[in-house]
């Protein structure tokens, strides 16, 4: 399953990890967040945030 995050905080950076670990085939494709504050947990831990985009539109898009 992949999914695209709208604001990257430390709450979403947590969950990310647990969907990571208890959804087989889990992977964030993207994320939009002028400053993804979870960001280093969810690298910290191996997991990654896939391409940042400035806007909904723009992630939607791509």
């Amino acid at each position: 399953m992949k999914a695209g995050i709208i604001g990257l905080g430390f709450r979403l950076g947590y969950l990310a990890r647990v969907f990571s670990e208890r959804v087989p085939g889990f992977t964030v494709a993207a994320h939009v967040d002028p400053a993804p504050a979870g960001l280093p947990y969810m690298q910290s831990h191996g997991i990654g945030a896939g391409r940042a985009y400035a806007t909904l539109d723009e992630m939607l898009a791509g």
